[in-house]
């Protein structure tokens, strides 16, 4: 969804809609998403513009040990302030100061709010999602879900460490 700048520093925007994003666009780590709702407003606030906006959506990720597709619902709330400024010429030197962080700088009049949302639900996705914290995982041997029945793959020691184990103790009960 596209506004006008000049447009909302006249009167603010508000939106209600449905939004169909690809699973793509938004993180890699995403299997499915559903259509977003999400509803806001933007309205200027000298001297910024002011997005708010909520939004929910349902979606499927996978767990990073057993790979189990894992359903979930997302809700949440998100706020910007964006700054519309002349852009910048290359000979001149421009320095963040500590009011700019936070803000999203924009030269021009139209600005996409579809790009935000995407943000948020990108933002949202943990960095390491588990079906369960006991979550045992697959054979890296074999591939059977752990979690569902065992294997009969035995476990490879590295030859490196073999010194190391026999100082805390390995398999065979050693010191």
């Amino acid at each position: 969804m596209k506004i006008d700048l000049v447009k909302v520093k006249l009167e603010p925007v508000n939106w209600s809609e449905e939004v169909e994003l690809e699973k793509g666009d938004v993180s890699p780590d995403i299997v499915e998403i559903s259509t977003v709702s999400w509803k806001g407003k933007v309205y200027y606030a000298y001297p910024f513009f002011v997005v708010e906006f909520d939004y929910s959506y349902s979606q499927v990720i996978r767990c990073a040990r057993c790979l189990e597709d894992i359903s979930t619902k997302e809700k949440g709330f998100a706020r910007y302030l964006i700054s519309w400024e002349v852009p910048y010429t290359e000979e001149e030197n421009v320095r963040l100061k500590e009011k700019d962080l936070g803000v999203i700088v924009v030269t021009d009049r139209f600005f996409d709010l579809t790009s935000l949302l995407s943000d948020e639900i990108e933002m949202r996705v943990p960095v390491k999602v588990l079906c369960s914290e006991s979550c045992k995982g697959i054979c890296a041997k074999c591939g059977v879900n752990l979690n569902f029945e065992s294997c009969d793959c035995e476990e490879e020691i590295d030859h490196r460490w073999i010194k190391l184990l026999n100082v805390v103790g390995g398999k065979d009960g050693s010191t």
